[in-house]
């Protein structure tokens, strides 16, 4: 009888602890709820770090609740506040002070699709649905259920999810349906990705008679040099940075991205390297984003393991999703998409500029494609 009653008491253990969810991951209160947090500490004490005591009597929230443990984390989670409950001080971080007191118009509301997109399952949401219908309630909460969100808490998370959406204005609602769109501008209505849209037609290579690649940048990226190629001299413009995502062993691809990008007078800027397991995008790598005027991320692949780990199957690692969809939040559609040829991709993702490669590294062929994908975009700049 002891043993049963033990493994009784370890399952019901097991089961608690699968329940507890950090807020990093999914916080328990929307956006909108724990916008007071920064803005009293803006309001009543000029932005300066500020006891949680005098934080929460500015908020009208009793100090020793378990509510205000509750905001003041999920407020961390959000990337708008340094400390909790118990430390020594709560202070504005600067996402949060973008938010409060923007200082460039529609700045504050750039940073709270930023803010949004900090905890990890709410940024998968948004980067699958992107261009997408939601899905109804029941079917959220299937999708909830396998992300770890415990069965009293779904309705309430997604609840978040779409209040959230809705704050930060991607939420958009099409013929009685809602739709996330990251790329909503707040100045003009946006649109829906369409789907059926084939970048990869306006990179046909007989039709581009006049773009060519010079020797010189050929020969630093390693690729064999065509004999009907000329030297071609780029001209002097501002140059935009262009940030680069990449996973792992893409050292070489990074090398002739970096040096394609120096040849059309853009600046890379490239992420720390990615793990494997999903976490919130680092502020390093945010901070990166933002002084950045479009992004090209390279798609990762995971194996998942199925059937007690006998039989994999490959999808794209959930980090990749995340970086999209932030990118897309910061850049709109001056985004590029760099995979290996044939890959499959979401159908949300059908109508973002597109690169295939084959093998190892970019070829002659890729690189005139990005060459000239990379034109395009200066123009949107």
């Amino acid at each position: 009888m002891k043993e049963k009653n033990s493994n009784k008491i370890t399952e019901t253990t097991k089961q608690t602890k699968q329940t507890r969810l950090s807020q990093t991951f999914c916080p328990l209160v929307s956006i909108k709820e724990i916008l007071r947090i920064p803005q009293a500490i803006k309001d009543d004490y000029a932005g300066q770090p500020t006891s949680p005591l005098l934080v929460a009597e500015s908020c009208g929230i009793s100090p020793t609740s378990s509510n205000w443990r509750t905001l003041t984390g999920a407020s961390v989670a959000y990337g708008l506040t340094n400390g909790g409950y118990n430390s020594k001080n709560i202070s504005l971080t600067e996402l949060g002070e973008r938010i409060v007191a923007p200082i460039l118009e529609g700045d504050d509301l750039v940073a709270l699709r930023e803010s949004i997109m900090k905890p990890t399952l709410f940024a998968e949401i948004y980067s699958t649905y992107n261009g997408n219908k939601l899905p109804k309630n029941n079917i959220a909460y299937n999708i909830l259920a396998k992300k770890g969100v415990s069965k009293e808490k779904q309705e309430n998370t997604w609840q978040i999810i779409k209040d959230n959406a809705n704050e930060a204005k991607i939420l958009r609602i099409i013929s009685g349906n809602e739709f996330i769109c990251l790329e909503a501008n707040s100045n003009q209505a946006s649109k829906i990705i369409d789907n059926e849209t084939d970048i990869e037609n306006d990179f046909d290579i007989d039709n581009q008679e006049e773009l060519m690649v010079p020797n010189e940048l050929l020969e630093k990226m390693s690729i064999s040099t065509p004999t009907c190629i000329e030297k071609q001299t780029g001209t002097e413009k501002r140059k935009p940075n262009i940030f680069i995502s990449h996973g792992k062993n893409n050292t070489v691809i990074v090398g002739q991205l970096k040096e394609l990008l120096a040849y059309g007078q853009m600046e890379p800027v490239v992420s720390i390297e990615r793990e494997t397991t999903a976490i919130p995008v680092p502020d390093k790598v945010f901070d990166d984003m933002r002084s950045c005027d479009a992004g090209i991320i390279h798609i990762d692949f995971e194996n998942v393991p199925i059937n007690n780990g006998e039989n994999t199957y490959e999808r794209i690692n959930e980090n990749v999703l995340i970086e999209i969809g932030a990118a897309i939040a910061l850049y709109g559609k001056r985004v590029i998409l760099l995979c290996k040829k044939d890959t499959t991709l979401p159908s949300n993702l059908q109508g973002l500029y597109r690169c295939e490669y084959e093998g190892n590294q970019l070829d002659y062929n890729s690189t005139m494609k990005l060459l000239k994908t990379m034109q395009e975009l200066r123009e949107l700049m």
